[in-house]
């Protein structure tokens, strides 16, 4: 495994982390992988290439606005790998609090300010709860909303390089079931 100066991998790390979770540029946030970088996302499954990893986390990000990543640590070697720690987080629709769910981050950087290797892991069952306490807030608090649900699709339908992926799903103009409330 190649060798990098440690500081070379922190500053690039601190660029990731900040492209993305700070200024929330997804675009820009794409564009620090390799061509054919490998994307492990445990729970919606793996991708491969960076216009795959853009045409996946733009609309994502976009859907999802209300969370937003923190902090909590990170590790690097001169390997160039980088482990972290992170919460994904939602304000509490009362104006009080937070709902958190942790996830857990390794990346393989390859030089040149570019990352040839992420694998996320996050906790799917608190994931599931932390929306289930969000959605139930926003209706408490006469929130605005509409949830999409695709039934049936199962985790990486819109992937193309996963087993599970289903095109008619993946391709469907509206989600199977949409909830909204006030």
């Amino acid at each position: 495994m190649p060798a990098f100066d440690l500081d070379e991998v922190e500053a690039a790390f601190r660029h990731f982390w900040h492209t993305g979770m700070i200024r929330e540029d997804w675009n820009a946030w794409s564009d620090l992988f390799t061509e054919d970088v490998i994307y492990d996302e445990r729970v919606l499954g793996p991708m491969r290439g960076r216009e795959t990893i853009r045409q996946w986390i733009v609309p994502l990000m976009d859907q999802y606005g209300e969370i937003y990543g923190v902090y909590d640590w990170h590790v690097a070697d001169p390997t160039g790998r980088v482990v972290f720690r992170m919460v994904n987080r939602r304000d509490h629709p009362s104006g009080k609090g937070v709902l958190d769910f942790p996830g857990v981050t390794i990346l393989q950087y390859a030089g040149d300010n570019q990352w040839s290797r992420e694998e996320d892991y996050w906790a799917e069952k608190l994931g599931i709860h932390q929306f289930q306490e969000y959605e139930a807030a926003l209706k408490e608090h006469g929130k605005a909303y509409t949830a999409h649900f695709y039934l049936g699709a199962n985790h990486g339908f819109h992937n193309d390089t996963t087993p599970r992926y289903d095109e008619a799903a993946a391709t469907a103009p509206e989600p199977a079931a949409k909830r909204s409330g006030t």
